[in-house]
């Protein structure tokens, strides 16, 4: 499908009413169980942007209170991730549990859930997506923990800070605790640079996953901070970067 008939198709839509919509959504939802491949994504989520601006929110949370019988069943699979993104369209609050849930329970093979709910819970953007981020930790696998790192990172609030402070002491796995200092870098708040400050010189955090040195001389320079090591870092981070460039 070309982008001129997608164009086409989401201005055709602009007409269509939302139980029409659904049905068509249901069809080619059924079509993939049924052919065992995935359906016209783009069409798809044309349809899921028609209905997000109907305000379809109850049937999206009915929708995803339910488990999929077989996970290998096409259809039902990806109508679970068109509701994410309606869902996400409509930054709907109640859908949070139940998009944890479904994030819980995944296999870990389910790549475009993971990026799927990660979207979603970001674009929701609640107090509700934070503290669903922070139930990934600190007993779920790295791969969720991830995702709840990102939550934390491009949620802008007081409690996401709260929440990733809280939990970036306790993280042992290299990958994560970068991740969730850098997040906790990124917004900006006066009382994270200390304990991300901490994790630098502990050392005890994957270094090829971020440079922290250099996310925290960005940060204190933008919070107008002073760092002790501040020369320093300036020179191992510059020296770093000639060492890869050569």
């Amino acid at each position: 499908m070309s982008n001129r008939d997608l164009i086409e198709i989401r201005i055709d839509l602009l007409a269509v009413p939302p139980d029409t919509c659904w049905s068509k959504l249901d069809a080619i939802s059924h079509r993939a169980s049924h052919e065992r491949a995935d359906p016209d994504t783009e069409y798809g989520y044309a349809l899921v942007e028609a209905l997000a601006r109907h305000g379809e929110a109850d049937r999206a949370i009915s929708i995803l209170a339910k488990k999929i019988a077989d996970v290998d069943d096409y259809g039902e699979g990806w109508m679970e991730l068109f509701m994410f993104n309606l869902a996400a369209e409509l930054r709907l609050d109640p859908a949070v549990p139940h998009i944890v849930a479904k994030l819980r329970d995944a296999e870990n093979k389910a790549d475009l859930l993971f990026e799927e709910s990660e979207r979603a819970l970001v674009q929701i953007g609640t107090d509700t997506a934070v503290e669903g981020a922070a139930i990934l930790f600190p007993q779920e696998d790295w791969i969720r923990r991830m995702v709840g790192c990102y939550v934390f990172q491009r949620v802008h609030s007081d409690l996401a800070v709260a929440k990733t402070l809280g939990i970036l002491p306790h993280e042992e796995e290299p990958t994560v605790k970068a991740c969730l200092a850098r997040a906790v870098t990124s917004q900006f708040a006066d009382e994270a640079i200390e304990p991300v400050r901490q994790v630098v010189l502990s050392g005890r955090y994957d270094e090829s996953f971020t440079d922290l040195r250099l996310e925290l001389l960005l940060a204190a320079s933008l919070m107008e901070l002073d760092l002790p090591e501040k020369e320093q870092w300036k020179v191992d981070v510059e020296r770093g970067r000639a060492e890869r460039e050569k």
